[in-house]
This record gives structure tokens, C-alpha cells and sequence, in this order.
């Protein structure tokens, strides 16, 4: 209680005068990385790549998930609201945001890992720091360590650096990391890598849920982060995961063709083949090739009911060449969408593309209406390329959007 790094804002409404706590916000985050990785089934993926226990992983993922906007304690982004800063600090810091927080966090934790208790695993070097990339470059891109960045100590002056030292080993006492540290001495660089790709994705989500208002109030009042954590965050979470509509749906049992589409009495030779086709476990490619009114649609549709039902796949993303084709076979799926899994499931369907009005679940209520001109500013490149149509549709059960080929979309 009485932390000076309860004394930074990390989400602000201006227009309604409220706003949250930085170290709040870290910790929502971090609960909803926790229900994302059991709800998922990514956990058990991450342990086997790692061969560290569940348990352990738990704590290890949670604490590296609370970091992701260390950034954010930086003089310059508390400076985007230098009313808020009075208020909270009672002085304010004239420092501009001229690097991005995901890059100030990175920075910061490389330049200061030694002084940081948490931070004392064996060997921790460049290839721990692939976590804590991909936790603090949660905004779409990695974060930057350009040669001749400014000091690092010119957006953390030395009271900053030691609220963040102290949130630091606070958090490192909330998710015990004594209790793994010496177990990291079996990760290997490849290990380490790996893992990182799964964390950067769990907490881009992770963070885009963990900031809707909605399921998590802004709180200013100053509570003990384990009791912020166990009897607030891990509850919102637990709703705002569920009301998402963001986890895999019940699939439903295998059909056929005639169940499928009952309002085909003929079926094609394409579409008897996939019905016959036995569906093997793992990873697998099939490629049509038919003439014009073959059947294909219904074909791959088919064969997707078979591999998902099978438990091989939990969505589909349809592509297409172009728009109009896109919005034609949106219509086509449409009656048949719900199929795919057990009755009474509600599955996110997604026409994907730049012209589309359709939302996810999770969009109806989270969109960053009243934050303040300055921070709206300081976030809008980083929040651009999660609401493109385009990489959206991959987070719903069912997409049908576009395919773009050209160089510029594979940059």
C-alpha cells in the first residue's frame, strides 16, 4: 500500500474525469493471458516446448504478461495528461513521448535487467529478452532497439526507474518467481524463440480484452496487487473471455452431405469423394481442381466440417479474389455456418475485408470512445492494424474476406 508506482495512470476517459491505474491494467492483462492460454490449449504446447511444468509456466507467463507496458511508466507517455500527472504525482514532468512505450519498456528491461531481482535467471541474456519483446511489442510490431536511441534515463529519471524496479519485484513476489527460476536453466535459445511467437499473439488478445472498460472499470483507489488480482482481475477476466466470444465452440458431430446441405438431391463426383475421404490426425492439405459447377464450394465445405469435427480445426477463413466475390460467398455461408458446431453455439461470422460492416462480438464493446485527444493519438498507429479487417477475421470462428498477393501485403 502506498507504492509510488500506484501513482500512474495507465487508461484515462478525460471526458468523464476517470482513469485507471497502470499497474491495474497490467494485472488485467495478465489475467486474461491466464484464461487465453487454458482456454485456448495453448499451456500445454508451451510446456512441451519448454518441459517446464504447468504450474510453473502459469506464474512464468502471468508475470511476463503484467510487463507488457512498462512503457507506459515513462515520463513522456504520463506526460500525454499532464493534469492527470499533477493530480497523482503533484508534479509533472516536462518530457515529450517521442518513442513509442512498447520500445521504452524493452529498452528500459534491457538496460536494467542486472538490478532487477525478478530478472535473476541463469544466463538471462539476448535470448530471455525474446519474451520480453514479445510481450512489450504488443501493438502489431517489435519493438525497436536502434543504435544511437536516446538514453533510456531521459524518459525514466531515477524516481521513475525505481517505481518500475519495485513494480517489478512486486510482481515478480505476486506470481513467484523463486518458485522458476531455476528451472530456467534448461531453455535453450530455440526454446525461448519458439515460445515467444505464442506469447506476442496471447497478449496482443490478451490486451485488447483486458482493456474494454467494460469488463474492466477504471479503479483509482490505491488496493494490494494480489488482492487487485485475485478478487478483481481474475474475475473480469474470467467474464470478459467468456462474453467475447473469442474461445473455440463445441463441434459438432460428423454430418452428411444430405445433412449438410439438404437441399442438394444430386450429389457430384467431387462432392462423393470428399464424403468418403477419412480424415487423419495433424496438419494437412487438400487441393481441389474441377470445372465450373463441380460443386467445389460445397465440397470444401464438406471436407471442413470433416476435418473440424474430427477435432483438427476449430474455424475456417474462406479467401477470395476480390471483394464481390467475397461478399457472394459471405451469402452462400451464411446458411450453413452454424453447422459446424453443436447447436445452441453462437459463432463470430466475418465478412473480412475494408468495405465490410460486420463486428465481432468483442467489437461491439471494445473501441477506445472517449479516451483523450493525446493518448488516442499516442495509440492509434499501434491499434490500426488489429482492427483491419483483413487480420480480425483470423480471431472469428468462420472468416470469408480477400487474398492479396501483391508484394506490399507480404512486407
Amino acid at each position: 500500500m502506498g507504492a509510488e508506482y500506484l501513482k500512474y495512470w495507465g487508461k484515462a476517459l478525460k471526458q468523464e474525469n476517470r482513469y485507471h491505474l497502470l499497474v491495474y491494467h497490467s494485472l488485467d492483462v495478465a489475467a486474461v493471458g491466464i484464461g487465453l492460454l487454458n482456454g485456448l490449449n495453448i499451456l500445454e504446447t508451451l510446456c512441451r516446448i519448454t518441459s517446464l511444468e504447468k504450474e510453473k509456466s502459469i506464474k512464468l507467463y502471468a508475470f511476463l504478461l503484467a510487463l507488457h507496458d512498462m512503457g507506459k511508466f515513462s515520463n513522456g507517455f504520463q506526460n500525454l495528461l499532464p493534469d492527470l500527472v499533477m493530480r497523482l504525482k503533484g508534479k509533472n514532468k516536462n518530457v515529450p513521448y517521442n518513442e513509442r512505450h512498447w520500445t521504452l519498456g524493452y529498452r528500459f528491461v534491457k538496460n536494467n535487467a542486472s538490478e532487477m531481482s525478478a530478472f535473476n535467471w541463469p544466463g538471462f541474456s539476448d535470448t530471455m529478452l525474446s519474451w520480453i519483446s514479445a510481450v512489450t511489442g504488443h501493438h502489431g510490431r517489435p519493438p525497436q532497439n536502434v543504435m544511437g536511441a536516446p538514453p533510456i534515463n531521459n524518459q525514466f529519471d531515477d524516481g521513475a526507474k525505481k517505481d518500475v524496479v519495485d513494480f517489478v519485484s512486486d510482481i515478480g513476489d505476486l506470481f513467484q518467481t523463486r518458485d522458476y527460476i531455476s528451472s530456467m536453466q534448461a531453455l535453450t535459445e530455440d526454446k525461448v524463440k519458439k515460445t515467444s511467437w505464442y506469447l506476442a499473439g496471447i497478449t496482443v488478445l490478451a490486451d485488447w480484452i483486458g482493456s474494454n472498460p467494460k469488463w474492466f472499470p477504471y479503479l483509482a483507489e490505491e488496493i494490494r496487487l494480489d488482492k487487485y488480482f485475485t478478487e478483481i482481475a481474475k474475475p473480469n477476466a474470467e467474464r470478459a473471455i467468456k462474453e467475447s466470444g473469442i474461445l473455440p465452440l463445441k463441434n459438432a458431430e460428423q454430418k452428411s452431405f444430405s445433412e449438410f446441405f439438404p437441399a442438394i438431391k444430386q450429389t457430384t463426383p467431387l462432392q462423393n469423394t470428399v464424403e468418403e475421404i477419412k480424415i487423419s490426425n495433424g496438419s494437412c492439405l487438400y487441393i481441389m481442381e474441377e470445372i465450373t459447377g463441380a460443386g467445389k464450394t460445397e465440397a470444401a465445405l464438406m471436407l471442413a466440417h470433416k476435418i473440424i469435427s474430427e477435432g483438427n480445426a476449430d474455424g475456417i477463413y474462406f479467401g477470395l479474389p476480390t471483394m464481390a466475390t467475397a461478399n457472394a460467398m459471405h451469402e452462400r455461408i451464411e446458411e450453413v455456418y452454424k453447422k459446424f458446431y453443436k447447436g445452441g453455439e453462437s459463432p463470430n461470422y466475418i465478412l473480412a475485408h475494408s468495405a465490410s460492416r460486420y463486428r465481432m462480438k468483442i467489437e461491439e464493446e471494445n473501441n477506445e470512445r472517449g479516451y483523450s485527444k493525446e493518448e488516442m493519438n499516442a495509440s492509434q498507429e499501434a491499434g490500426a492494424w488489429l482492427y483491419d479487417n483483413r487480420k480480425k477475421a483470423m480471431l472469428a470462428h468462420i472468416g470469408v474476406g480477400t487474398i492479396e498477393c501483391s508484394p506490399r501485403t507480404w512486407g
